[in-house]
């Protein structure tokens, strides 16, 4: 496969010459050139035609998130990473921007020890090339303009049409979910009804103060209440736990009176918060009484997870190859034998309906 032609955006020629030397450092990357606003960027690419955009995001002129509705105003579908300082304010503006379509982030790394960050960064970009191009490729194989739009959310089903199905009610929902999540999950939940019945814990893979700013945004999009976990917290239904950036989340107690423990353990996983570290500790407290969700993501995070889970009679949803940003979660999930059904995104939400009964 061709190197990716890479377009650099940031107003700072600091990190203009830090991410040009990353660029040219990655096989899979070739650096065309650079931007120092928004306003160039969007000259820059409709004259240099890249594959691939770094973006920061705050510019003067034209900020990255004017880029990221230019880009989906005119149906310019080039996949963007985008390079985030690690601040509140930037966490909350790069989660505005993955609910824009952009790729993925990368977090802007401090001026001291450059030579540590600076191949940090590059195998970052690399692992995010990398599912951009499996990406690029898998639309390729289809309508690029029509799998581009975001796809509409289906009326709810009418309780009196739900199929009870032969099998344990969730007591409760866990979603894991990687690359694309934040667009995801505001879909999703948006297709939930006010009330869900059951408590839902989430894993997205983020740094810390990112998951914070998830749970703000998506705690205005839905009538359940959305929250960044905290130890302690114990289990309520209808609200939403999102396992906080740079820790574990486990549960832990009884079924009747289950509790979130944040810990430090690293316990072998890739990723802190890790699907799998989840997972295996709701298996334990829930057993079977759990409908399990994998979704977008690069990796495999989760099918170690979900494998106890469906040892111990979960319920395992997917979301499809089309509708994900990236398959690689979903699909290590399937390819396992561990997948009861795969479903779109756009008919997730009514899917989990129908699991829970309502």
């Amino acid at each position: 496969m061709k190197p990716l032609k890479t377009l650099v955006v940031d107003d700072s020629s600091f990190y203009r010459v830090f991410l040009k030397r990353i660029v040219e450092a990655t096989p899979s990357c070739s650096y065309i050139g650079s931007a120092n606003n928004g306003s160039d960027a969007l000259t820059q690419i409709k004259k240099l035609q890249p594959d691939l955009i770094t973006l920061d995001i705050e510019m003067p002129v034209l900020d990255g998130i004017g880029v990221l509705k230019a880009l989906k105003e005119n149906n310019i579908n080039i996949p963007v990473i985008v390079i985030s300082s690690v601040t509140t304010s930037h966490s909350q503006a790069t989660i505005a921007a993955l609910e824009l379509g952009a790729f993925d982030f990368i977090t802007k790394p401090a001026n001291q020890n450059l030579e540590h960050s600076s191949e940090l960064v590059k195998e970052r970009l690399e692992l995010l090339v990398t599912g951009v191009s499996r990406s690029t490729a898998r639309l390729a194989r289809g309508s690029v303009a029509e799998r581009s739009k975001p796809m509409p959310v289906l009326e709810k089903i009418p309780a009196s049409h739900t199929v009870k199905l032969a099998r344990k009610p969730p007591k409760v929902l866990v979603i894991g979910i990687s690359t694309g999540g934040p667009q995801a999950l505001t879909q999703l939940f948006q297709g939930f009804p006010e009330r869900l019945g059951i408590p839902v814990l989430i894993v997205q893979h983020m740094p810390k103060l990112f998951t914070r700013s998830l749970a703000e945004s998506l705690d205005k999009k839905t009538s359940l209440t959305v929250v960044e976990a905290e130890d302690g917290d114990l289990l309520y239904p209808d609200k939403v736990y999102i396992a906080p950036g740079g820790y574990q989340m486990k549960i832990a107690g009884s079924r009747s009176a289950a509790k979130i423990q944040i810990t430090d353990d690293d316990k072998d996983e890739h990723a802190k918060p890790s699907v799998n570290y989840l997972f295996d500790s709701v298996a334990d407290v829930f057993t079977g009484n759990v409908l399990a969700l994998i979704m977008t993501g690069l990796g495999s995070d989760g099918t170690r997870g979900l494998t106890l889970l469906k040892s111990k009679g979960a319920s395992v949803l997917s979301q499809d190859e089309a509708s994900c940003v990236a398959y690689s979660m979903p699909k290590s999930a399937k390819d396992a034998g561990l997948v009861d059904e795969e479903i779109p995104l756009n008919q997730l939400a009514n899917k989990v309906i129908e699991y829970i009964g309502l």
